[in-house]
């Protein structure tokens, strides 16, 4: 079996995000400007609960294997991590997203008001 990669697509449970919050890949390894060298741009979901939460990209049940109730992708959380970090273990992976999610999140994450200004500067990916 081959090992686990932090390509796009992927899923992982951030630890410091807790135990239930499954993070996605939205683009594989690469060389970004003023960045380690190859690193991915990740975001988290979480579940929907308040009103005033991220409404950019909801997923419903079925969107995602672990989707069990309406959630959202929270653009605010996005971040770049080396993906030789997230590779190394000490992360729970998860199944991975398919390619037309990966693209509702990465539209999303280009036209959310709460994604970090640095990750806009890194698209497109």
């Amino acid at each position: 079996m081959a090992a686990w990669q932090a390509r796009r697509g992927a899923t992982f449970f951030l630890p410091s995000a807790g135990p239930d919050h499954l993070y996605f890949v939205l683009c594989d390894p690469r060389d970004f400007d003023h960045h380690p060298k190859q690193c991915i741009v990740v975001v988290g979901m979480f579940t929907l609960r308040l009103a005033q939460q991220e409404r950019t990209v909801i997923l419903d049940v079925g969107d995602h294997t672990f989707t069990k109730q309406p959630s959202y992708v929270d653009f605010s959380s996005a971040t770049v991590k080396r993906a030789i970090q997230i590779e190394g273990g000490g992360f729970r992976r998860h199944d991975g997203a398919t390619q037309d999610l990966i693209d509702r999140i990465v539209s999303g994450l280009a036209i959310s008001k709460r994604t970090p200004r640095y990750i806009k500067d890194l698209l497109p990916f």
